[in-house]
């Protein structure tokens, strides 16, 4: 069985490390491109306490992507600097309303792999692993309750990955030899790490 590991593109790095995804913005009918980098401009400002001169420095574009749940649509922010994303978002946890939240900007394969990953996590034993996250850099990483050599972090880049951090976690000596790569699905050759449509938009 051959496992492809595909790189995480320089230049799609940096992309993604300018942006950062907002939520919990309600779509309003017929808005326009302006409407919405007007109403993400007053969030940052208003809920996340960001300086008014600091983002119109910075701020370059925004538009809605991925699908409407109940009428909200994520918003993906793109930045002039990889700086002020980053205190933005290192700054979240002070938002005063929290139905608005900042996620890390994810190419599709990364996205699909920390949503598998929590999955995961739920059904092979919630007392031994806190949550799985991402970083500002689009590396994935589980924080466990007790502490394994020292770390309560591990990262991972693919479902072996995963696998192998489940099966140590959990104590199995066998780890990954014993593992179901059925219920671990091997990376597809097809399923290559390609941008988000955020960047492919923005």
């Amino acid at each position: 069985m051959k496992v492809k590991l595909f790189k995480y593109h320089p230049r799609r790095r940096s992309l993604l490390t300018s942006c950062i995804v907002l939520e919990g913005v309600p779509v309003k009918p017929n808005e326009s491109i302006n409407d919405v980098e007007s109403a993400t401009r007053h969030i940052l400002e208003s809920k996340f306490n960001a300086e008014k001169n600091s983002i119109e420095r910075e701020f370059d574009k925004a538009h809605r992507v991925g699908p409407v749940y109940n009428g909200h649509q994520r918003i993906i922010m793109r930045f002039k600097s990889h700086s002020f994303p980053n205190r933005i978002y290192n700054s979240r946890k002070k938002c005063n309303d929290r139905k608005f939240k900042l996620r890390p900007s994810l190419t599709k394969r990364r996205e699909k792999l920390l949503n598998d990953a929590r999955e995961k996590l739920s059904s092979h034993g919630s007392e031994n692993f806190a949550f799985a996250f991402s970083d500002m850099k689009g590396n994935l990483k589980i924080r466990v309750h007790n502490k394994i050599n020292n770390r309560n972090v591990f990262s991972f880049k693919n479902h072996i990955d995963l696998a192998d951090i489940i099966f140590k976690v959990n104590g199995d000596s066998d780890r990954i030899e014993s593992m179901c790569f059925d219920e671990f699905d091997v990376i597809d050759n097809n399923n290559v790490d390609t941008s988000i449509d955020i960047v492919d938009k923005i």
